[in-house]
């Protein structure tokens, strides 16, 4: 029998302990505004109940009005052409049948009454463009109007001959009111009749467009007024300078600004920007009366463009003082002076919750109402290039502009810019992950061939854009037509994905809900809000909601992604999600009452699926031989978001599965410019792959940024080495460590450091200080990981120069607040001793991944020779955030109740991501008795910790953390152990581990780890003529184990260096016994 309830929608870092990592998530988590109606109950009446539920109802989340809301209405691809010709100008006749065989539905056109009246009696969808900061005709009314730069010259003045410089300091009140004047009279006059507004050069100015020494974008603006007006600024929030910032000439006042308030003049520049666009927004709502898009929050019931397609077209350029002429232009295709447009790239979003719904108002066709949209054009630059220059220099933030506007369309032009056409489904994904409004880029058609505009058409759709934009309309060739209609939006294979539940259904159609619930009280429960869905597990462990899948196909990559809400985190409790079978874990949901998007991947194995009782869940490979290649078997082609954690709540809403090009998919390029596309339908480069096709940066063919990752066998320990004398040290090791790594690693990313630092391997603690670094190397230590700002942090570094200590210091997460720290570092940090924590386990904050990456730039900018790390509890997550860090640290903590192998399995999951070459350990070194690590791990279970990660191809240890093990003797005797083993074979931890096979056989009662594999895990190392075998029993039980390696017969007799002892080689077989968690490091010359 199934049943379940409707309810109605409601009328409105490393943890020092489980409450601290919750507030922590909580103040920075990118989540969804907090929920309202939370203790509305599900009670049973006016709904069906699957089963008989529990008395009482079930608290839930409402889906709009929230931060998730509901779309509604058929996904249209919206095609949109900027600069079309106004009636009066050409053949309107033959430029619509130009448009029609493209797919066109938006226009771009100048702002006249003829032109807007005729493309809308026609269908389309009708934009204007404005230009907010752009020109230099205002120089001429306003001279006060032109920026001043840092070096206190007039804008453009250094570059006379270039009349395509120009803008307007955007704190002149006479421009700005100008401005609003201009674009309220378009209101009034198109508002009943045009769809929207673009703002275009909205920033300060620079000439972005440029590349090499052609660009120009220098800092403003510190003319008289803006430092006048900062310094009130100061004044206002309780910063009031110690000098006279107006009184001061321009050059003295950005450097003291740059050395004192360089924070605060970034946000306030960001906050002339925005402060326009709230007036432009209020203008808009007030005349038009529908508010355009609703924020990303709530629910949207009328706009006018296709459902989750996002696509305007860019309105045409204006002059000074008026709308644009026929064919105006914007950024990108700068005209004479007096005309100002700009050209504009979505804006990202502070509430990561809202793009969603956003994107899905501003795409959809609605049966009811309409809305004028507010878009902007926004500069093609991430914060993470040209130091954080559209930040710093430019004065646009992206995100917070996307929280203002309905649209942002970011300029992805790709041959101006000097780029592939990969890089416009690069910038597009890069926009669309944390963007509060929907995402339009706009492509380029000038100076482009066929395959060229095609494979930037597929790379937009590839990277999720919500619909497409092209500049210009006269770029537009014979051949291009065909290419832009071929636009779709990215494909969901789940049925009705808003989950909406039209009339009197009592579910989503597509969806079944507890379909196995035992029907008496102790059977699970599911429920049904507008939006979403929940389950709550009985005792019969029954919860879940299921829904049909196409067949997926073997060896395609998908990406599954959707937002759960939880009313309390409780560790261990978590739901899942199965995909054709497959178990998506949702063990990083740690956020409570709010949303917490959450993602997770899945390839599609080959072979043959078996139907297990009607799971779904696979024994063995999927797939059922039919001619497609594709999976089969009902039992298996399903989506299942289930739970069985009894008396739990679990919510979801917008669930999103996509297939994603294949990284392992064979490239090919057909020209410099043009790229080829692969059977998934994405650009790709010879030897190179993208999910937005064309090359990635830096990547080699089998690089794991591309996600070529290798993938080492379970059963079988694997590394690569050299031959190494036990005793060898100092300049030896380096030597050994170079030779090794150019012998015997092979497709590692050229960007990726060989090593955290040169030719060393890092035994480093976290919660260490600088008055601790003494004791820190008499407990054979090397490397500490620090953090804090300003005059501290500096004399922390100073201390770890003094002691020969490396350190690792931990940066702001923030791109924004980068720069800052960054500065402050400057001439106090050195080469071969730095290295940086980017982040802490993002993926259980659902950190952005954008942000992360942007972090990454920065520091590859400024310290190219520096290597970055972040720290990873969930092994999945490495392959988000692969390019957002060099190393990852997994970070599991077994002590007490779960196997030593926990941090080593995770060692080996994260190397099929992102390469084996890439991976640290973070031993346990900590009690939290609060929070499920009751006591300190014994020096036993911090040794087989480390050393199964060496086994499995750390490059470092670290251990967590010397505020804890350190606070006592035994502690730190403890700690002194285990690292005086690491040291003990410290030339042989710079040899990466052989690529060989190591046969184990176990000879004792006890033999298995918890995997089922044998319980002593093994690596061997070469160099020359010597070997080293390192053997570690995983198990809290004497084992007795024979071990095998390559070349093993060579070796009569070997040395086993902890203790002391010699051991026969007989055959070409070792036997040893193993105490509990020991391990032994066997040393033999052939």
């Amino acid at each position: 029998m199934m049943s379940f309830e409707v309810l109605p929608s409601s009328p409105g870092g490393k943890i020092a302990a489980v409450l601290a990592l919750i507030i922590f998530i909580a103040a920075f988590a990118v989540t969804v505004r907090p929920m309202a109606g939370l203790a509305e109950a599900a009670t049973g009446k006016g709904g069906t109940i699957i089963g008989a539920g529990q008395p009482g109802g079930a608290p839930g989340p409402t889906a709009s009005g929230t931060g998730i809301s509901v779309a509604q209405g058929k996904a249209v691809a919206v095609r949109g052409m900027y600069g079309v010709p106004g009636v009066p100008v050409g053949d309107p006749a033959r430029t619509e049948d130009k448009l029609r065989s493209g797919g066109v539905n938006a226009v771009f056109v100048p702002g006249d009454e003829a032109a807007v009246q005729w493309f809308k009696s026609r269908g389309y969808k009708v934009f204007i463009s404005v230009n907010a900061f752009g020109g230099r005709g205002p120089w001429k009314r306003w001279p006060d109007s032109r920026p001043v730069t840092a070096a206190g010259r007039p804008y453009g003045e250094d570059r006379p001959q270039e009349r395509e410089i120009g803008g307007v300091c955007p704190t002149h009140p006479g421009w700005r009111a100008e401005r609003l004047r201009h674009i309220d009279t378009l209101l009034k006059r198109f508002g009943p009749h045009a769809d929207g507004i673009w703002l275009d050069f909205i920033r300060y100015p620079g000439l972005w467009e440029r590349t090499g020494a052609a660009a120009y974008y220098p800092d403003t603006c510190y003319c008289p007024r803006c430092r006048r007006l900062f310094s009130e600024h100061l004044a206002a929030t309780g910063k009031r300078p110690a000098v006279s910032l107006p009184a001061m000439e321009a050059p003295a006042a950005a450097a003291w600004i740059r050395s004192h308030r360089s924070r605060e003049w970034r946000q306030w520049k960001q906050e002339q920007i925005l402060s326009f666009v709230r007036e432009v927004r209020k203008l808009r709502d007030e005349r038009t009366g529908t508010g355009g898009v609703p924020p990303r929050g709530k629910t949207a019931t009328g706009t006018g463009v296709a459902a989750d397609s996002g696509g305007s077209a860019v309105g045409a350029a204006e002059n000074y003082g008026g709308t644009a002429s026929a064919a105006g232009q914007h950024e990108g295709a700068r005209f004479a002076a007096g005309a100002a447009s700009d050209s504009g790239r979505m804006a990202g979003a502070a509430t990561p919750g809202r793009g969603a719904d956003a994107r899905a108002a501003a795409g959809a066709e609605r049966s009811s109402g309409r809305s004028f949209l507010l878009g902007a054009f926004l500069v093609p630059w991430t914060k993470g290039e040209r130091e954080g220059a559209v930040s710093w220099i430019l004065g646009q933030d992206p995100f917070a502009l996307g929280g203002l506007v309905d649209v942002v369309s970011p300029m992805v032009y790709h041959r101006m810019v000097g780029r592939s056409p990969a890089w416009v489904g690069e910038m597009t994904a890069y926009y669309r992950e944390t963007m509060p409004a929907a995402v339009w880029p706009i492509i380029q058609s000038e100076d482009t061939g066929a395959a060229e505009f095609r494979a930037a058409v597929n790379a937009a759709a590839a990277g999720g854009a919500d619909g497409i934009l092209v500049y210009p309309y006269r770029g537009m060739k014979a051949d291009l037509w065909a290419p832009l209609r071929s636009f779709r939006l990215r494909e969901n294979l789940l049925p009705n994905p808003d989950l909406t539940v039209p009339g009197a259904a009592a579910a989503p159609p597509g969806w079944t809900g507890c379909a196995a619930a035992r029907t008496d009280d102790l059977g699970s429960r599911c429920f049904v809000k507008p939006g979403a869905v929940g389950i709550r597990a009985g005792r019969d462990g029954r919860g879940e909601w299921r829904a049909p899948l196409p067949p997926c196909v073997p060896g395609r990559d998908y990406l599954f992604s959707g937002y759960f809400y939880r009313d309390y985190w409780e560790n261990g409790v978590y739901a899942t999600v199965r995909v054709w079978g497959r178990e998506i874990k949702l063990d990083n949901h740690l956020q409570s009452k709010r949303w917490q998007h959450l993602r997770g991947w899945v390839t599609c194995p080959g072979g043959s699926l078996k139907k297990m009782g009607g799971e779904g869940r696979p024994s063995g490979s999927c797939g059922d031989g039919n001619s497609h290649g594709a999976l089969g078997g009902a039992a298996v082609n399903q989506f299942v978001f289930a739970s069985d954690q009894a008396g739990k709540n679990f919510w979801m809403t917008r669930p999103v599965l996509t297939p994603v090009a294949s990284a392992s998919a064979t490239a090919a390029r057909n020209d410099s410019h043009a790229k080829g596309i692969d059977s998934a339908g994405y650009a790709v480069t010879a030897g190179k792959s993208s999910p937005f096709g064309g090359e990635v940066p830096g990547a080699a063919s089998g690089d794991a940024r591309s996600g070529l990752a290798r993938s080492d066998g379970e059963a079988v320990i694997v590394a690569v080495a050299k031959d190494l004398p036990v005793a060898a040290a100092g300049q030896a090791a380096k030597e050994i460590g170079a030779a090794a790594r150019q012998a015997n690693v092979s497709g590692a990313s050229a960007s990726v450091p060989a090593g955290l630092y040169e030719d060393f391997f890092p035994i480093g603690v976290y919660g260490a200080g600088k008055e601790d670094l003494a004791q820190l190397r008499r407990l054979g230590l090397n490397t500490v990981v620090i953090g804090g700002r300003g005059p501290a942090l500096r004399s922390a570094v100073a201390a770890c120069h003094a002691a020969n200590f490396r350190y690792v210091l931990a940066t702001p997460h923030d791109p924004d607040e980068l720069r800052p720290f960054l500065d402050e570092i400057a001439g106090h940090v050195r080469p071969g001793y730095l290295a940086f924590y980017v982040n802490d386990e993002p993926e259980i904050r659902s950190a952005p991944v954008n942000a992360a990456e942007d972090v990454q730039r920065l520091l590859k900018d400024r310290y190219p020779g520096a290597a970055t790390c972040m720290a990873i509890v969930r092994p999945e997550a490495c392959r988000d955030y692969r390019n957002a860090s060099d190393f990852f640290m997994m970070d599991q903590y077994p002590v007490i109740g779960r196997p030593m192998t926990i941090l080593s399995d995770s060692l080996d999951r994260a190397a099929r991501d992102v390469g084996r070459e890439r991976l640290l350990a973070v031993v346990q070194a900590f009690r939290e008795p609060q929070s499920g690590w009751p006591r300190l791990p014994s020096w036993e279970e911090m040794d087989v910790l480390a050393f199964l990660a060496v086994v499995h191809g750390s490059r470092g240890i670290f251990f967590y953390t010397y505020s804890h093990i350190g606070k006592t003797e035994d502690g730190r005797r403890d700690l002194a152990r285990v690292a005086g083993r690491l040291n003990r074979i410290y030339p042989w931890l710079l040899v990466p581990n052989a690529a060989v096979e190591t046969p184990v056989r176990m000879l004792s009662r006890y033999r298995w780890d918890p995997q089922g594999r044998p319980a002593v895990h093994a690596a061997v190392k070469n160099r020359g003529e010597e070997t080293l075998v390192i053997a570690v029993n995983s198990i809290g039980a004497p084992v007795e184990a024979e071990l095998g390696w390559p070349e093993a017969e060579r070796c009569a007799v070997v040395w086993e260096l902890f203790g002391n002892e010699r051991y026969p080689v007989v055959a070409g077989r070792l036997r040893g016994s193993f105490e509990a968690y020991e391990t032994k490091a066997f040393h033999c010359t052939r």
